[in-house]
């Protein structure tokens, strides 16, 4: 008994460990989203682990049983042999019982009348109650040896069927482990599936951003190079007005050659003069054109309603994108410096050109503007970004005021036309 008692403990003890795995096992399932199908494959390893340790338990299990039948033969064996001779004996105790009853039993004095000597009636007397005894003593110790052989028969009985029922135990085990393999080995599965779905996802998402940023380089190339087409027109542009500016302040060959005669006519009674005595008289001076003074205020000229009296210069305006800043937001800020050294004055009518322009060329020189029927002279004394050469001009205060705006984000952005002057 102590034997099945201990075999209950220790197979109790091994059927906890197996159910805390497969707990353990079940607990470490997480939901979707929190694991991968990594984590998921080391778990079903760890149960295949387990399996196999399961597995070893119900083979050692197994010999166990094994042994107690081989057991429970050799003691049914013995059982067999000692009941045979418990009958044997038991016959042959009925039969001395039969004689007795019916001869009688001998008394001492029936064996002291047989006996020839002294001697030989003490060695009756002692053989007599000897097979008695030895008789009785021998169906007891059958009895017993039948008893103990009983005994054992139920501790080995008892002890199987405590390790059949561990060997059921393990394997209810076994199939609740086996499934929980089955349900993560599935479980990796499908996470393998959603992992290559989602790398998939994620190739083609880079492809197309990478699609996306090739398109978008290859648009600001474009871009780039049309604004540098555009900044080489607006060059070109601003030459050709220059020269047509340049030849236009210069006077015609016959109107020079006119000049030049009537300065000869006029000079030719001063030299005679002298040669007839006549009182010299000093010669006429030659009017020389006044040069036109710098405006130092906006010139408003009223537009007709149409275009088609613009003039002969009508060529030589260029359409533009016109900003606007002031002292307040200058380079820095509050500053009244410029590109060119001149102060900035807000009451000055100045602009400022892009640097795309290589405007240093240009400083100093006067332009005319025109805003909706309205002309303002001002004069190119500062540069800026202008927002990459998209912008044409920067007016300061006393140009946007001409033109009605209250302030630079009054004015704002508007397309306005200038030419060279």
């Amino acid at each position: 008994m102590r034997f099945a008692r201990n075999t209950r403990r220790r197979w109790a003890c091994v059927l906890l460990s197996a159910n805390l795995a497969l707990a353990g096992g079940m607990c470490g399932v997480r939901p979707a989203g929190a694991e991968t199908s990594q984590e998921v494959r080391a778990q079903a390893e760890r149960e295949y682990a387990r399996l196999d340790e399961l597995a070893g338990e119900m083979a050692s299990i197994q010999e166990e049983l094994g042994e107690y039948e081989e057991q429970i033969d050799e003691l049914a064996d013995q059982s067999i042999e000692v009941q045979g001779k418990l009958i044997e004996d038991r016959v042959s105790l009925s039969t001395m019982v039969d004689t007795t009853y019916q001869w009688g039993t001998p008394s001492v004095l029936d064996i002291a009348l047989s006996s020839k000597t002294i001697e030989d009636f003490v060695s009756r007397l002692y053989y007599a109650n000897r097979v008695t005894e030895w008789q009785t003593a021998c169906v007891e110790d059958l009895r017993q040896d039948k008893e103990r052989l009983e005994r054992n028969m139920d501790e080995i009985e008892e002890a199987r069927a405590e390790r059949e029922r561990a060997a059921e135990e393990l394997d209810v085990a076994y199939q609740e482990v086996s499934a929980t393999v089955d349900s993560l080995m599935a479980r990796a599965a499908t996470l393998e599936k959603e992992e290559r779905e989602a790398e998939e996802r994620r190739i083609a998402e880079a492809a197309r951003r990478a699609e996306q940023e090739r398109a978008r380089k290859e648009a600001e190339q474009q871009k780039a190079q049309a604004e540098q087409q555009a900044r080489k027109e607006a060059v070109s542009q601003f030459e050709d007005a220059r020269k047509v500016a340049e030849q236009a302040s210069q006077p015609a060959p016959q109107q020079q050659a006119t000049d030049e005669g009537q300065q000869a006519e006029a000079q030719k009674p001063a030299e005679q003069a002298p040669s007839e005595g006549e009182s010299e008289q000093p010669a006429p001076e030659q009017s020389q054109p006044e040069p036109e003074p710098q405006p130092t205020q906006p010139t408003h000229v009223e537009l007709p309603s149409d275009d088609t009296n613009i003039g002969s210069d009508e060529g030589n305006w260029i359409t533009c994108i016109a900003s606007a800043y002031a002292i307040a937001d200058n380079d820095p800020p509050g500053s009244t410096a410029t590109a060119s050294g001149v102060p900035l004055d807000e009451s000055v009518p100045t602009v400022a050109l892009p640097l795309s322009m290589n405007p240093s060329r240009f400083y100093g020189q006067r332009i005319q503007i025109e805003y909706q029927g309205m002309r303002v002279i001002a004069t190119i004394t500062d540069c800026g970004d202008l927002d990459g050469g998209n912008r044409g001009l920067d007016l300061t205060p006393a140009v946007f005021r001409a033109f009605g705006a209250s302030s630079c984000d009054d004015w704002g952005l508007r397309t306005v036309r200038y030419r060279f002057l």
